[in-house]
């Protein structure tokens, strides 16, 4: 291996690549939070003592811009509010709750 070897890799699922001829590929490289390779046999080629390997088993891995963050305004006014939309492992309220159940949230 001429290359230093990929701090990640992913391999064995469909991968799909978001690039500009929306591509799929069954492997990917990465180093320093960088992709360095796609599809298996460059992949291979770069795992190495220290690399993590990640058996996708089949399964899809598609790439995506993860951004969890609120506004300090608006965050505080949604916890000030009463959330009627159904808590932790409950259903929503349907539009037809009648003026019981939605009591019956705010009470809670």
């Amino acid at each position: 291996m001429n290359e230093k070897p990929a701090d990640l890799v992913l391999i064995d699922g469909p991968v799909f690549t978001a690039d500009a001829v929306r591509s799929w590929t069954d492997a990917v490289a990465v180093r320093q939070g960088r992709i360095v390779a796609l599809g298996a046999p460059a992949v291979r080629e770069l795992i190495g003592r220290t690399t993590e390997v990640v058996d996708l088993a089949g399964t899809l891995m598609i790439p995506g811009f993860v951004d969890a963050h609120a506004h300090p305004v608006f965050g505080g006014l949604g916890r000030a509010r009463c959330d009627l939309l159904g808590g932790e492992g409950e259903p929503a309220a349907p539009a037809s709750a009648g003026a019981a159940e939605t009591l019956a949230r705010v009470a809670a």
